[in-house]
């Protein structure tokens, strides 16, 4: 069967001189038959938290190193790749471990904790001959040197007093600046729009928390195609104005107990008037059990906070 495409005049009124005839399903060769050109991309976004609860917590600073030598710590988005005249580029990303409870435990040892990136699509740098769109795949290395994103640049990491510290080489040195081991990897897509891009930082984190790796972040680029021109990815920074747009780590970690269990019944004398006598909103625990943090008569329950709102009484 043939479906042919007829009119009995065009959209000026004059009688048609040539017709389009489409093949139908039902064509005996199917070569020609219909049909469609599907391209899709598998996501790769974080192990549903199930047993534990999501935290997220923003990024401590983030930057990205570019061949203009200047200092991109406060700008609104973040490049990765390679862009012809302006040459490739990489963003530096990094957390504060300290604002980390110590004590808290990821529910699941290797995928726990994914870095939350928004890919805002492609984005041509200077003019340049027939760029090329391709597929680049991002990494993730740990940085091994103390950077700041108010003073980074392709050349200097940061500033002491009045010296400027350099990497090891421009845009950071394999090994030197920045472990050669890949923490994490992403493919992005020539095709590909805006979305969610998500890199699996669970081991490297759980280092920083137990202080077997220095906590100075990530530094992310193309491992596939970064010297050859094309477009940049961008990426909203931490200084978007759009909240959503900034980067942030995904923790799946284990709720916190809320009661002691099998503990023993204990007086502690409010002898610096600790106790509030008026109602309060308490925090994600029914109450915390605790003694003021100057006061070392008492002994301080483990686990749980100084100062306390409540009290029990002894109906619990």
């Amino acid at each position: 069967a043939v479906v042919s495409t007829q009119s009995t005049g065009t959209e000026d009124g004059t009688d048609p001189t040539h017709f389009i005839s489409l093949d139908s399903p039902d064509y005996t060769d199917s070569e020609f038959r219909p049909w469609m050109d599907i391209c899709y991309v598998e996501a790769t976004e974080p192990t549903p938290c199930e047993d534990g609860q999501i935290v997220m917590y923003p990024v401590n600073a983030d930057t990205y190193l570019a061949q203009d030598g200047l200092i991109h710590g406060s700008d609104s988005y973040m490049y990765v790749g390679n862009s012809g005249w302006d040459g490739y580029t990489r963003a530096l990303v990094d957390f504060d471990i300290s604002g980390v409870d110590s004590t808290m435990a990821l529910v699941t040892p290797d995928t726990s904790v994914y870095l939350r990136m928004w890919y805002d699509g492609p984005e041509m740098g200077k003019p340049y001959n027939d760029p090329k769109q391709m597929d680049r795949q991002l990494v993730a290395h740990t940085v091994l040197t103390q950077w700041d994103e108010s003073t980074a640049t392709n050349k200097i990491s940061t500033v002491s007093g009045s010296n400027k510290v350099s990497w090891s080489e421009p845009m950071m040195g394999a090994g030197d600046d920045y472990s050669e081991d890949v923490e994490s990897s992403v493919i992005i897509s020539e095709s590909e729009g805006p979305q969610d891009v998500w890199f699996n930082l669970t081991s490297l984190f759980s280092e920083w928390l137990n202080e077997t790796q220095g906590d100075l972040g990530v530094v992310i680029k193309d491992s596939l195609h970064e010297s050859i021109p094309g477009y940049f990815l961008k990426f909203g920074s931490n200084d978007n104005s759009d909240e959503t747009m900034r980067p942030y780590f995904w923790i799946c970690q284990e709720k916190p107990t809320c009661e002691p269990e099998d503990g023993e019944p204990m007086y502690i004398e409010d002898t610096k008037g600790c106790v509030s006598v008026a109602n309060h909103t308490l925090n994600y625990c029914v109450a915390k059990n605790g003694p003021c943090p100057d006061d070392e008569s008492v002994v301080d329950l483990d686990g749980y906070m100084y100062g306390v709102t409540a009290m029990w009484d002894e109906f619990h």
